[in-house]
């Protein structure tokens, strides 16, 4: 009598074990309900969302009873004398029982269960497939995340720290000719992110007549050239860094067909610009109705001066006038000539300035360009005329759109030519006179980080010798 109540106390432990199994297994069903995404049909690894409900219409008679289960899993334990490990399995597959008297359910603890679980047989649902990510994915974005966070911090402590300079500072744009083969890989995926393509594409395509692209770079506007439609004429691109010139021509040559072409030149924009040419180098009378030119400002010595010179090669025509060689028709009368430029520089914001100008001058020596420029002050000292001004990014993103002022119209556009040119003599000088001096600080820097360098060596060397005559 004692064993039987022994084996009973074993049983009520084991079935205690088998209802928290089976609530287990409905609050997994309840999650794998909630996790259904085929209009609650199937659920996952094919479950079928009936077979989800724990209740007495899917528990078949095929399915193993609590009777069977418990002897199937007794009879699989190894019969062994009693030990440590196997203390109560042996007893109970050496010992018979009356099922009948281990019915009883306030004895088993039956009340303890949901209505739908009180059976004698009951289904026992296969094991849910969970799907389990890997530690190592989000444990890798954290560490790039905060790698990045320290970077940036770093940055702005370096640029906070850092003596204010003045935005028309030294001329690094030498430094393009080492970067032109890795510069569109270094902002491609900024430009996008932040909408600079876009803008670059609403630019060139305002183009028309004959146009010019001062600046280009590796061409990345090149693409965007509506060539087919017939509103540009002819198409020359300039830059004075020869490696970035092969970059763009091949650009061109692998976005456009043979049939459009597009003249590339080796010289500076503060310099004299080439003549207005056709398709076929054939010079042609007249300035240029379009001139683009992007993010080029921050990087040029002359800023007013680039843009000075840019307007004495612009077309005077008025709007509305069409050129002899095209039919007059309404379609094809002609928009006034622009300059429209692409750029970069100060914000509204003097928290932004302050970090801006903090932060030039590294920036310039290792990006080749001067972030902290006013552009709409460039363009008003240059004379031009703002027709449109646009900008993003908390306002370091300039577009702007400039025309020629009406002294430069008519009968006194030879006067302004030449009160245009005095000024650009005049600019140029100025910047002329702050290189050089800039070149002499320079040198002098460098011989200062020689002399220490030297001095350096020369007590590395006198350590060393002490150390081995005291050895």
């Amino acid at each position: 009598m004692a064993e039987i109540l022994r084996l009973r106390k074993e049983n009520q432990r084991l079935q205690h074990q088998n209802f928290a199994l089976v609530e287990r297994n409905e609050e997994l069903a309840e999650k794998l309900q909630g996790l259904s995404n085929v209009k609650n049909t199937y659920g996952i690894a094919g479950l079928k969302q009936e077979d989800l409900q724990p209740s007495s219409s899917n528990l078949g008679n095929n399915v193993p009873t609590l009777d069977q289960q418990f002897k199937s899993s007794t009879s699989a334990m190894p019969l062994n004398p009693p030990t440590a490990a196997y203390p109560t399995n042996w007893a109970l597959a050496q010992s018979p029982v009356n099922w009948s008297d281990l019915s009883n359910e306030r004895n088993l603890g039956f009340n303890k269960l949901p209505t739908s679980y009180r059976k004698s047989s009951f289904q026992v649902l296969p094991a849910p497939t969970v799907l389990v990510q890997s530690r190592s994915i989000p444990i890798l974005v954290g560490g790039v995340l905060f790698g990045a966070f320290v970077w940036e911090s770093y940055s702005l402590y370096q640029a906070f720290t850092a003596p204010e300079v003045a935005p028309q500072d030294f001329d690094f744009s030498h430094r393009f000719n080492a970067t032109a083969r890795a510069f569109d890989d270094d902002v491609e995926f900024t430009e996008w992110f932040g909408g600079i393509t876009k803008l670059r594409k609403g630019l060139a395509q305002r183009a028309h007549g004959n146009v010019l692209e001062a600046a280009v770079g590796t061409g990345r506007n090149s693409k965007f050239y509506d060539m087919k439609s017939g509103r540009i004429k002819s198409l020359t691109a300039l830059d004075q860094s020869k490696e970035m010139i092969d970059v763009a021509r091949a650009k061109w040559e692998e976005s456009h067909p043979k049939d459009e072409q597009c003249r590339f030149l080796t010289s500076s924009a503060l310099e004299s610009l080439p003549s207005v040419s056709d398709v076929n180098d054939k010079p042609e009378s007249g300035g240029y109705d379009t001139i683009i030119s992007t993010m080029s400002l921050c990087s040029i010595p002359g800023p007013s001066i680039f843009l000075r010179n840019l307007a004495s090669h612009l077309s005077h025509e008025e709007m509305g006038v069409s050129r002899a060689s095209q039919p007059v028709q309404e379609s094809n009368k002609n928009p006034p000539s622009r300059i429209l430029l692409l750029e970069h520089g100060r914000s509204y914001y003097a928290w932004v300035n302050r970090f801006l100008d903090r932060s030039a001058s590294l920036h310039a020596r290792q990006h080749g360009c001067w972030w902290n420029r006013d552009i709409g002050k460039i363009a008003s000292d240059s004379g031009l005329e703002i027709v449109n001004m646009e900008r993003k990014h908390l306002g370091t993103t300039w577009v702007l759109e400039l025309g020629l002022p009406k002294e430069a119209q008519g009968e006194s556009r030879q006067h302004w030519l030449e009160s245009n040119r005095a000024k650009m003599v005049q600019e140029q000088r100025q910047v002329e006179a702050i290189q050089h001096q800039q070149k002499e600080q320079m040198k002098e820097q460098e011989e200062t980080q020689s002399r220490e360098a030297a001095l350096a060596e020369w007590r590395k060397e006198e350590r060393e010798k002490l150390r081995r005559t005291g050895s």
